[in-house]
């Protein structure tokens, strides 16, 4: 376990494996940024979630850690006046965002996580996190 405020770290031999750990976890955090085999493996144990909403005995939160490349194509924000430096972007302007063209497929897992976490907010809530730059843990 890597610090105290994280239980248990899941590894897995196949999906079935995978969603019976996940299904045990009220927060659920799925790091995309390491290889792409990831970004694949995050959309399965996310969609197979959703699945088995019916079957929560607790509500469960999936946080997807993406990259912030998925924004790097993003026109910035005007200033609101002319002499102001540009606008930092909002939670808003997620829909706007334009990814670069090597991380297609992680826009497309954050579209989905964050779609599956409309149906059933009071059991299911996804989130993403674009971070900069992740470090340490090794």
């Amino acid at each position: 376990v890597p610090c105290a405020a994280v239980s248990e770290v899941v590894t897995a031999a196949n999906a079935d494996e995978m969603l019976l750990a996940l299904m045990q976890c009220d927060i659920i955090v799925y790091d995309i940024t390491g290889d792409e085999q990831q970004v694949e493996n995050c959309l399965i144990a996310c969609n197979a979630l959703h699945e088995q909403i019916a079957n929560f005995k607790t509500p469960k939160t999936f946080i997807c850690l993406s990259s912030v490349m998925t924004w790097c194509k993003t026109k910035p924000n005007e200033p609101a006046i002319e002499d102001e430096p540009e606008q930092p972007f909002t939670e808003e302007d997620y829909r706007r965002r334009k990814p670069h063209p090597n991380f297609k497929s992680e826009i497309n897992v954050e579209k989905q996580v964050i779609k599956l976490g409309k149906t059933d907010k009071t059991r299911f809530l996804t989130y993403v996190v674009a971070a900069g730059l992740p470090y340490g843990g090794k």
